[in-house]
């Protein structure tokens, strides 16, 4: 059975599904909750807030690489080990030196460089993102070299040498490690020959996703078959046809035809945007970040309108004097410099101006912002030494180490 869970910011899905696995904790029975990787820790360290010490013993937080290594526990077909990064790199490296005198697109060079191999291990990996191989891409040039009205050589070309560098990369790869990228199709495969009713009895959610990769997809399709699954998306009950919602419901799409193909029942509820919100105005004009034409609602406005001021600054010297006095204001009141953030859409344009305006108000101020590795000194002198040794020593990378 498949329970699908839409709703809006602040709309509560995420808390349904925290008080399902309370009370399936509490009564003993088997679940997973299955998380993006990166919020993997966050997730563990909030179910372990509210529940019982003996939870881990019928629960578990995870992801799909680790709930694919569970599985296998339990239906086998894990084997060899997995190779790192540098190994990777290394396989790619042989891989396009054997083939640099078949490949047609990029012709034959001896210049492989990191940044090459680098673009060819993302290209392998987004391939694989889409359960795209070798004899798929082979396929597709043929399809179009056999279409008379179709005129682009450098495409088919392109296809057939990604087709042939997959395959032989592939089969290097095999000879001594398995590919962790491809542990989700095998994990699928498995599910799909194997007895049926071994997660019979555990119940499966999933939260914190806007779409899914093909292997993760294939997956799901067999979760669905075998157990209750349970799926949060973060799609509002109004205003859901907006733009920056087509990535939701195009997973919502994908996965109600998946259940439909399975013969599975969903049961969809939707919850109001709103309900159980933990600020009203908050979850109300959150849809004006992203739209110019959204209209707050005027009565949840005005109800709580002290939390809520609007200024309008000539120039950004202005906003930020203004935000540092209206700070410096609520401090003397009683407020500390902590209970306040600053937020901007790109902070790196208030950089000298925010930093002057809340030194001459005698505030301290912690900026925080995303700056790029190649952008430090350290990092370009490492990057110039490394090209000038491996493009033999050109003028050009010389004089770039030098300076």
């Amino acid at each position: 059975m498949l329970k699908l869970i839409e709703g809006g910011l602040f709309a509560g899905g995420h808390e349904m599904i925290i008080r399902e696995i309370e009370i399936l904790t509490k009564a003993n029975k088997q679940s997973f909750l299955i998380v993006p990787e990166q919020q993997t820790v966050v997730a563990e360290r909030e179910m372990t807030d509210f529940l019982p010490s003996s939870a881990p013993l019928v629960f578990e937080v995870t992801n799909f690489t680790r709930f694919a290594n569970t599985l296998f526990r339990t239906l086998g077909g894990l084997n060899g080990k997995h190779a790192d990064s540098l190994k990777k790199s290394l396989l790619m490296w042989r891989t396009l030196n054997e083939l640099s005198l078949f490949l047609e697109s990029a012709g034959a060079s001896s210049d492989i460089s990191y940044g090459r191999i680098s673009k060819m291990l993302n290209a392998v990996k987004e391939l694989q993102t889409s359960s795209l191989d070798a004899k798929s891409l082979a396929d597709a040039a043929k399809q179009l070299s056999d279409n008379k009205d179709f005129s682009d050589p450098r495409l088919i070309a392109k296809l057939l040498d990604i087709s042939k560098i997959i395959s032989l990369y592939k089969s290097l790869l095999k000879e001594n490690y398995s590919d962790s990228d491809d542990e989700l199709i095998m994990l699928a495969k498995k599910m799909k020959e194997s007895d049926k009713g071994f997660l019979e009895q555990t119940h499966i959610f999933i939260d914190g996703f806007t779409s899914f990769t093909e292997p993760q997809y294939s997956v799901i399709r067999e979760l669905i078959k075998e157990c209750n699954v349970t799926l949060f998306l973060g799609l509002p009950k109004n205003n859901s046809e907006a733009y920056e919602y087509k990535e939701l419901k195009n997973t919502h799409s994908r996965i109600v035809k998946i259940a439909s193909e399975c013969g599975v029942d969903i049961n969809l509820h939707k919850i109001d945007g709103v309900k159980g919100a933990a600020s009203l105005l908050v979850s109300e004009i959150g849809t004006l970040i992203w739209r110019s034409s959204a209209k707050a609602d005027k009565e949840i406005v005005l109800a709580d309108k002290d939390s809520l001021s609007i200024f309008e600054a000539d120039s950004p010297y202005e906003e930020c004097e203004f935000v540092a006095e209206d700070i410096k204001r609520r401090v003397m009141e009683g407020d500390k410099y902590s209970d306040f953030a600053v937020i901007a859409r790109n902070i790196s344009d208030f950089i000298g101006i925010l930093d002057i305006a809340f030194d001459k108000a005698d505030i301290p101020l912690f900026i925080s912002k995303k700056d790029d590795l190649a952008s430090y000194e350290i990092i370009k002198l490492i990057q110039s030494a490394y090209s000038a040794v491996t493009r033999g020593y050109d003028k050009r990378d010389i004089i770039s180490y030098s300076k």
